[in-house]
């Protein structure tokens, strides 16, 4: 078969069109919410995750972030949280109350991490 020009597989073995994302984004509606310590002020907050990839992940928050801000993201998943430094990269107001917020992790997840986030363990 003919690979597609411009496209690109993801860690999860799926294929994904070139485009703006160096990575494919995986919708991730966790219950709990992560949990995020903001460094400075010092303060911790809980917020649904909107997506995930390997590199990062959308938040849902209930208040602004300051872009660049440096934070520490714990993801639940099965046995204990991924924990992961980050930095906020982008936040916009919405839809609805509250902001959106995107941060990229210092170090990327692992495969076998993100099958567990996103419920594809041992495929």
């Amino acid at each position: 078969m003919a690979e597609e020009i411009g496209a690109s597989v993801s860690p999860l073995g799926e294929r994904f069109p070139a485009g703006r994302r160096r990575e494919p984004r995986y919708s991730l509606r966790q219950e709990p919410p992560c949990r995020l310590v903001l460094r400075d002020p010092p303060e911790a907050w809980w917020a649904p995750v909107r997506d995930v990839s390997a590199g990062g992940a959308g938040l849902a928050l209930a208040q602004r972030p300051v872009s660049g801000s440096r934070l520490t993201v714990e993801l639940r998943a099965a046995g204990p949280p991924l924990v992961r430094e980050a930095r906020i990269v982008y936040a916009a107001a919405g839809p609805g109350p509250g902001w959106r917020a995107g941060c990229a992790f210092d170090r990327p997840l692992a495969v076998e991490e993100l099958r567990t986030l996103v419920g594809r363990g041992g495929k």
